[in-house]
């Protein structure tokens, strides 16, 4: 069973850092050395009950649930830190395009306001050929 520490917590940070946000992908590479718990993990990607995977892996029923409990637990934990990075994502983009509305000058936001309707009634004006 894996534990979560500040440790795992760490490794899921440099995970993340690489880009990766594929939960399943980050499962993988967090359980890679424990057989059972990937056997279990398979299994249970594969939408199998804990009897079916009892039966198929021949492990106690007690140990596939903890096992289950195990990979459910890390799965939330991996669900969130993506989240958390797919939200400073967007609030910086967000906060990015704000700066830059900020910066535009009223004289170039009224170019912009022309441009736009100029674009429209060009495109108006496709539309009835």
């Amino acid at each position: 069973m894996i534990e979560i520490t500040d440790e795992l917590i760490k490794k899921l940070d440099k995970i993340y850092a690489t880009g990766e946000r594929n939960r399943n992908t980050i499962l993988n590479s967090l359980i890679e050395k424990d057989k059972e718990l990937k056997k279990v993990f398979g299994l249970y990607r594969m939408q199998k009950n804990e009897f079916e995977i009892m039966i198929e892996t021949k492990l106690p029923i007690k140990s596939v649930r903890e096992s289950i409990e195990n990979i459910d637990e890390l799965s939330r934990i991996i669900d969130q830190g993506i989240r958390k990075i797919t939200l400073k994502k967007s609030n910086q983009k967000k906060a990015e395009k704000e700066n830059f509305l900020k910066r535009i000058t009223p004289k170039e936001k009224l170019k912009e306001v022309k441009k736009g309707k100029a674009n429209r009634i060009k495109d108006d004006d496709d539309l009835e050929l």
